[in-house]
């Protein structure tokens, strides 16, 4: 058997944390960093966005008394090959 792991962003949990696509931007633009809900979209569907927005993130969820802790939003995804047959499986790190 062999196990190959790797982490990747929750951006869809950080989008649906902040109240949708839409929210999102206009909580972003809000708090002085102008981001369209496409450029959103893009992040949810890469799982990824850039340094400084997570950042800004960060500021705005402690202005809300948000929870926002970095690790609820990481998941080791293992690919597991045993048998001739892959499976993916995908564990929040929290």
């Amino acid at each position: 058997m062999t196990i190959m792991s790797k982490l990747v962003f929750d951006t869809r949990r950080i989008v649906r944390d902040f109240g949708g696509m839409t929210k999102t931007s206009r909580l972003l633009t809000e708090f002085g960093w102008p981001t369209s809900r496409d450029a959103v979209d893009k992040w949810r569907r890469r799982h990824s966005l850039p340094v400084g927005t997570l950042c800004r993130l960060a500021f705005i969820a402690k202005e809300r008394k948000q929870r926002f802790d970095l690790y609820d939003y990481i998941i080791l995804e293992t690919d597991e090959t045993a048998n001739g047959r892959r499976q993916k499986k995908r564990n929040h790190c929290n």
